[in-house]
């Protein structure tokens, strides 16, 4: 089992909370078993904490087929809000795509997807930024920094 940063437990649903859903452990244990987790840290402290699955594991009140099915659930939510997070960005650069709009934080790859028609032509300025020209479906500079944009000017 992974350690979470607290970040990461934030961010989506405990493993504790997912357990005691599934009928797995009750209130008590769960209870029980995160004051043990409170006191497990170095000197009690600030350091280290053992895993609520490792806790109800050794105390017999989950099982090893269970602690599985928690994990995939907690990787399931997981996944789905990253996904929901995604499928925004993918909207916003799809709605872009359709319109041939290149945006800002969009790679290198995106543009030629999108503007797959024509070829850019390629030139640096003086403080060596990547620059693409590109003359279709309107004239554009599109600024690079590493492999993302940074900026898109529109030419007439």
């Amino acid at each position: 089992m992974q350690k979470e940063t607290t970040k990461g437990l934030k961010s989506r649903l405990q493993f504790g909370r997912i357990a005691v859903m599934k009928g797995f452990i009750t209130e008590d244990r769960l209870k029980k078993a995160l004051d043990e987790q409170m006191n497990s840290g170095v000197s009690g402290r600030g350091g280290p904490r053992r895993l609520i699955g490792e806790i109800l594991f050794e105390k017999g009140w989950i099982k090893n087929r269970q602690i599985r099915v928690v994990l995939d659930e907690q990787q399931r939510v997981a996944v789905s809000e990253a996904g929901k997070r995604q499928l925004c960005t993918q909207n916003k650069r799809g709605a872009a795509g359709s319109k041939a709009v290149i945006l800002p934080g969009m790679t290198k790859r995106q543009v030629r997807e999108i503007l797959s028609s024509s070829q850019p032509r390629i030139w640096y300025t003086p403080g060596e930024q990547e620059v693409w020209f590109y003359k279709v479906p309107r004239k554009q500079n599109i600024y690079f920094v590493d492999d993302r944009v940074e900026t898109v000017k529109y030419l007439q």
